[in-house]
């Protein structure tokens, strides 16, 4: 079952399990920036009947090309720390920060729509023990 859309505006979307609202992406885009939060999974393991690359392929197809950059802002006290873990298990490995965003779950959906460049322009810890991430995707 696809994604029931709540807010479709130039600036927001949302967008829902039809079945369990507490599955969704709320995505804002502001001057070309679009910045999100995607829970598809929660953390006692629990799942909704949308993926969360459902939920950001509505996402996309809504803005769609006015998209510039999209932003990944991972910390570790958010709780949502899928992206964050990726991101350590790479740097662990000696992959350099901006290899490692683009090996995370956001880096991979961004690259499927084309934005392959990446900036961690902000990070606190060291490889493998980041606690905050803030990375960019541009086409």
């Amino acid at each position: 079952m696809p994604p029931v859309t709540i807010t479709a505006t130039t600036s927001q979307f949302r967008a829902e399990d039809a079945g369990d609202p507490r599955f969704y992406i709320l995505g804002t885009l502001t001057s070309g920036l679009l910045r999100f939060e995607v829970v598809a999974q929660l953390t006692n393991g629990d799942r909704g009947s949308v993926s969360g690359k459902e939920l950001f392929a509505a996402m996309m197809a809504h803005f769609g090309g006015r998209i510039r950059i999209i932003e990944g802002n991972w910390s570790k006290v958010s709780g949502w720390t899928t992206n964050l873990d990726l991101f350590n298990r790479a740097t662990a490995a000696g992959v350099s920060k901006e290899n490692a965003a683009a090996l995370t779950w956001t880096g991979l959906r961004a690259s499927e729509y084309g934005y392959n460049t990446v900036t961690v322009p902000q990070s606190v810890g060291t490889p493998g023990n980041y606690d905050d991430v803030f990375a960019q995707f541009c086409l």
